[in-house]
């Protein structure tokens, strides 16, 4: 008998995606500019410049992730989303084959992942931060595994309840996957984190939480008040809904807030790092570390917005008596 079928769907999880790419520069227009439209490569599913990410749903619920590439890559000719794209598909590959049960640890998505990466031939110098979620339906378990800057965030009841660590080996310089060609100059010079590496954490989820996993761009340009001020103004409906909504909000609804969120969420960072005069977390850290730089921090921004809906209080819920009066 398939384990699946033997047990109850407990939760049920929507999540969605938004993305700002940066500018490119002079020379990665002039680079691609070059090339006939129908020659020009889309490396990822979409462009999210050199960020990559997936949000799947998995025999035992959903797996997301988020991945920056390393744009110093792009100097030696090297284009970092090879590498975080084909970091983020391998690990969305793993995850919806995974029928262990109980579901697979993120870890082990993004060591097998990387492993894969390594294995494959397809990426031949490179380097990503990277941060995956795996969450189970039927029991809200959710574990994460953190390696860089990128982050997540869990509310729950209007609060942050939980806010992922950065890994820097220093400033700017956070935790990453590389892979380095045998013959490269510098070989050992360069950052060569592991899986193992990365923070690695297990929550047990509850009715109406909402997950914020981003990349840096995101975190560098919001602080966390201003984060929760977003979520919990664009969720209002859903985590406190009126008597008017609390049985007629369709799940098409529920998922063009969610989608509405991640959307407001990735436009914020977008405004605040084009702000030149803005003491963003970034530049708050940058003069913590003896720089005089103040202003947003222009970068990709991507973010993955996912509610986490009980279902057993929905169905409560369905079946209270309205009132007549």
């Amino acid at each position: 008998m398939d384990p699946k079928d033997a047990t109850t769907d407990c939760f049920q999880f929507v999540a969605h995606a938004a993305w700002h790419p940066k500018n490119r520069n002079a020379r990665q227009r002039q680079s691609e500019d070059k090339l006939p439209y129908w020659k020009r490569a889309k490396v990822g599913n979409v462009d999210a410049g050199e960020d990559a990410f997936f949000h799947t749903y998995t025999p035992y619920g959903m797996a997301l992730g988020v991945a920056d590439g390393v744009g110093g890559w792009a100097e030696a000719g090297v284009d970092p989303a090879i590498f975080s794209w084909t970091l983020m598909n391998n690990a969305a590959g793993v995850a919806k084959k995974a029928e262990q049960s109980p579901p697979i640890h993120a870890l082990q998505i993004l060591d097998t992942a990387f492993h894969q990466l390594r294995r494959g031939g397809k990426v031949a110098a490179g380097s990503s931060t990277a941060c995956i979620l795996n969450l189970c339906k039927t029991t809200g378990e959710m574990t994460s595994v953190n390696l860089g800057d990128s982050a997540f965030v869990l509310i729950r009841d209007e609060k942050i309840v939980y806010e992922s660590p950065s890994q820097q080996h220093y400033f700017n310089c956070p935790y990453q996957l590389t892979v380095v060609p045998d013959t490269y100059p510098d070989r050992d010079s360069f950052v060569t984190d592991m899986p193992k590496d990365a923070d690695q954490k297990t929550f047990f989820l509850k009715d109406n939480d909402i997950i914020l996993l981003a990349t840096d761009g995101y975190f560098d340009n919001v602080y966390p008040q201003e984060t929760l001020s977003l979520i919990n103004s664009n969720m209002k409906s859903i985590v406190h809904p009126s008597s008017t909504t609390s049985t007629s909000m369709t799940d098409e609804e529920v998922a063009s807030t969610v989608r509405g969120l991640a959307k407001s969420l990735t436009d914020a960072a977008r405004r605040y790092s084009l702000d030149p005069k803005r003491l963003s977390p970034w530049a708050r850290d940058a003069r913590a570390h003896g720089s005089n730089y103040r202003g947003g921090k222009i970068d990709d921004i991507t973010c993955i917005v996912t509610l986490v809906r009980g279902l057993q209080h929905q169905q409560q819920q369905q079946h209270q008596p309205t009132s007549t009066d």
